[in-house]
């Protein structure tokens, strides 16, 4: 018997379990198996939300940030409102989500945008409508594991 057959066996003797077939789905990720042994993991619904609510510009984004580009800290005479202050820290928040488990490559886009979460200023806000127009470019993309 192998380790897996080992740990399954275990895990349904200790709690109420059921089989529920191949997984499909998990923390709104979808998981699609590619041949034998690699998983292809994306997140079409949460990056289509940023389309749906959000003013994303409408050229493409070659690049999760714009080279060249670094974002400083606000004045304060140039923050964002309060509803466009939610509105950023909720899109940073869903960015965070979908870096964690399907686009790994925007990682340091996100660090750097939640780093002004606290005083964010029109100028994060088009950094992170950006970096979303990126994402919503490529629906499809996805973290690929396979064996090595």
């Amino acid at each position: 018997m192998n380790a897996v057959a080992r740990t399954k066996e275990n895990l349904t003797t200790r709690f109420d379990c059921e089989e529920c077939g191949e997984l499909d789905e998990y923390v709104g990720c979808k998981i699609t198996r590619i041949g034998k042994s690699a998983l292809k993991i994306t997140q079409p619904v949460i990056i289509q939300s940023f389309s749906d609510e959000f003013d994303l510009p409408n050229r493409g984004c070659l690049a999760p940030e714009r080279m060249g580009n670094v974002l400083t800290k606000a004045d304060e005479s140039d923050l964002l409102g309060l509803k466009e202050h939610t509105k950023y820290r909720s899109g940073v928040g869903k960015m965070m989500h979908v870096m964690q488990y399907s686009f790994p490559q925007i990682y340091n886009t996100v660090r750097d945008l939640a780093r002004h979460m606290i005083t964010p200023a029109p100028k994060h806000m088009k950094e992170m409508l950006h970096c979303m127009k990126h994402m919503a470019d490529r629906l499809n993309c996805g973290l690929v594991l396979a064996p090595t």
